[in-house]
């Protein structure tokens, strides 16, 4: 299953299970190595992209770097704080480490708001362009995913495969093809109020769930 961050611009007091808490987005991290989350305080958003760890820590736009690792077959995320940071209420200095776990809460402040971020590892896999610079094969087809095609990573090994109408590579195998893993259909929770539903929202993209 994928990790998520459900990202809420000043909640207020709204808890994660309940509705209203003003516009939302969901962050999609990366199932292998390390990634940055990254703070605009131009206007106020917050970004989830693949890291170079030495550079990110001389980056005073990093909020905290989310290193993947494996847990019992599932991908879970350790947070190394750069900046303060808040979980479940409690301060994590900058260089504290923890272990997210799941619905556990972030906070943080970006520009003149404090933004709220709960960690989800339940989601399903979902489509996203491949990042990587050069072709690789895909496991099901065996024909070449290149850059920029729509594919999913396995969860559990991060093998990634098509996925599109003309080739729904991952839909199509009833396992994953190089580590057997079977992933969840359906995300079992999220905060409500996030504004999402299921026809497919590109990573990162923001949500106005007052429409």
């Amino acid at each position: 299953m994928a990790s998520l961050l459900h990202v809420f611009r000043d909640p207020g007091d709204a808890p994660p299970d309940a509705a209203g808490g003003g516009a939302a987005r969901r962050l999609h991290l990366p199932s292998g190595g390390v990634a940055a989350l990254c703070a605009d305080p131009a206007d106020g958003s917050l970004a989830v992209a693949p890291c170079d760890p030495a550079a990110a820590t001389r980056s005073g736009d990093v909020v905290a770097l989310l290193v993947a690792h494996a847990d019992g077959g599932r991908v879970r995320h350790v947070c190394l704080a750069l900046a303060p940071l808040y979980l479940n209420a409690d301060a994590l200095p900058v260089a504290g480490l923890a272990v997210l776990r799941e619905r556990d809460c972030l906070a943080c402040a970006v520009g003149d708001g404090i933004q709220h971020l709960f960690y989800d590892v339940s989601a399903p896999p979902e489509a996203a362009p491949f990042a990587g610079q050069t072709a690789v094969e895909c496991p099901w087809c065996r024909q070449p995913l290149l850059p920029g095609q729509p594919c999913v990573a396995c969860p559990s090994c991060g093998v990634v495969c098509h996925q599109d109408a003309t080739s729904p590579c991952w839909q199509s195998a009833p396992a994953c093809p190089r580590c057997g893993s079977v992933p969840e259909a359906a995300s079992p929770w999220r905060p409500a109020g996030v504004g999402l539903d299921d026809a497919g929202v590109a990573p990162n993209e923001e949500v106005d769930d007052a429409a």
